[in-house]
């Protein structure tokens, strides 16, 4: 286990910090209250709650003077951890899971190299140019495509996502899988639902 180091975000030196291992703390200070008296209170130091967004990345929300922005936690990690000395403009996942936000596994990266890496480009292009196989419900083999477009086209347009590529994916109550690659169970996701 790596030991946890924390260091100031810029722009909020003295009052939040980042570690390298994706934690976000408020630390200790005093601030004014809200009343009459104008008098102060110490806010003790605490660690902030992740959320997390549709797109599946942890950002934290950070408020000072009256004012709140949300940062992204990988973001805030690297800038603090991870050296950018070509000034990369983007952050990527190497293990590609966006709540393992520890510095170790960030690295910067250009916009291209961030959306062309790991798994999920790597399906979408076997789709388009490998031959895949479209079952019935049951499982049974109707008939083989040369591409994904092929299969497209015979089932009337629409799109096939990689993720329909996949074991328990069904589109438009059928399955496909790259050729040779078997049939799992048939499940409707929408019936069932279940996402996957």
């Amino acid at each position: 286990m790596e030991n946890e180091i924390w260091k100031d975000i810029p722009g909020y030196g003295g009052v939040f910090q980042v570690s390298n291992l994706g934690n976000v703390k408020a630390l200790e200070r005093r601030v004014r209250c809200a009343d009459r008296l104008g008098g102060f209170r110490v806010k003790k130091e605490r660690i902030i709650k992740h959320e997390v967004g549709k797109n599946g990345y942890h950002r934290v929300t950070l408020r000072l003077d009256y004012s709140e922005k949300k940062h992204l936690v990988h973001r805030l990690v690297a800038e603090a951890f991870v050296d950018n000395p070509d000034n990369l403009p983007q952050v990527n996942h190497k293990d590609e899971n966006k709540g393992n936000n520890f510095a170790s596994n960030l690295e910067w990266c250009t916009a291209k190299y961030n959306s062309n890496y790991g798994g999920r480009t790597m399906l979408t292009s076997v789709a388009k140019h490998k031959p895949i196989s479209m079952f019935d419900k049951d499982g049974n083999l109707i008939r083989h495509f040369d591409s994904i477009k092929e299969a497209e086209a015979y089932i009337g347009g629409g799109k096939i996502a990689p993720k329909y590529l996949k074991e328990h994916r069904s589109y438009r109550g059928y399955q496909f899988r790259i050729k040779g690659e078997p049939c799992g169970p048939y499940v409707d996701v929408r019936i069932n639902n279940i996402r996957k």
